[in-house]
């Protein structure tokens, strides 16, 4: 605990959305800080508990000293608005979403002044943290407040994450291009099923393990908190098939089969569908020069 209060002074965190990484996030968090969870899915309340998290209302979560929204990027900006109310002066808050440029703009229009913000990205999910976090990589985007030097320092030093600083649109230009192509190997996989079995040599095996990891977060990440947040009704909500791509009695094509269902106005929209859109926005960003 002292660890935790030399770095950040405010140690009690409220997350708002307790999915797969909301659920991380307590593990790693619990030795520095006291917590509390809301998420609108009332079956997820024992696995709070194994956590040793308290599953609160979103007002008490969202009026901690440090709020981090750990919900799926489509549905931020109904969180946002949710939570905004209930934020204290003097608050930091935090994302964890995979894009930064239109979360970033999401918190800045949407949260109170008073608050301090955050963007945040880590570079790592469940599956690829089920051995420790510990020199995974997670990016840091100051948008509002100095807070941000503090949070990094605790990230570095008492979590032993790699901690990148950067913009909103750095990240962007960069990840677009990191996962947005990802994603469009993972569709190119899809069009020429079968694959084969026999023969394959490490490079394709690492290949198909490299989006099966991206296909299984994919899944966790938007199969969380798609009930409504403080009773307001979801304009989209995105279902995820499961995620697998072994070849052996399981069709890759049903680990990228994502339903987009709209109840309201707006075309459907999934993460997968995100990432391809900053793939081609960043395609057209102008190169920043050499340093």
């Amino acid at each position: 605990m002292a660890n935790g209060r030399d770095t950040i002074p405010n140690p009690m965190i409220g997350i708002v959305g307790f999915g797969a990484f909301g659920q991380l996030i307590s593990r790693h968090l619990r030795p520095y800080f006291q917590m509390c969870a809301y998420d609108p899915d009332p079956e997820l309340r024992p696995i709070a508990e194994c956590h040793g998290v308290t599953l609160a209302s979103l007002e008490m979560a969202a009026s901690r000293p440090v709020v981090v929204l750990a919900t799926p990027v489509g549905r931020l900006q109904e969180v946002v608005d949710a939570v905004s109310p209930h934020i204290q002066p003097q608050s930091l808050v935090l994302d964890a979403a995979s894009v930064k440029l239109g979360p970033a703009d999401i918190l800045k229009r949407g949260l109170p002044e008073h608050a301090e913000i955050v963007a945040t990205h880590p570079l790592f999910g469940p599956q690829s943290a089920r051995d420790g976090i510990a020199g995974l990589k997670v990016v840091v985007c100051p948008i509002r407040g100095r807070r941000c030097f503090r949070l990094a320092a605790f990230l570095r030093h008492q979590l032993r994450l790699s901690v990148i600083m950067t913009t909103p649109e750095d990240h962007d230009r960069e990840a677009a291009i990191i996962q947005g192509l990802t994603q469009f190997i993972a569709r190119a996989l899809v069009q020429i099923e079968p694959l084969p079995k026999r023969m394959t040599t490490k490079s394709f095996d690492l290949l198909l393990e490299a989006v099966n990891m991206s296909a299984t977060s994919l899944t966790r990440r938007s199969g969380c908190g798609r009930r409504s947040w403080a009773g307001v009704s979801p304009k989209t909500s995105v279902v995820a098939r499961p995620a697998s791509l072994e070849t052996s009695g399981t069709s890759m094509r049903s680990s990228f089969r994502f339903e987009a269902r709209s109840t309201g106005c707006g075309a459907p929209l999934t993460r997968t569908d995100l990432f391809w859109r900053c793939w081609c926005k960043a395609a057209a960003m102008p190169k920043r020069p050499n340093a």
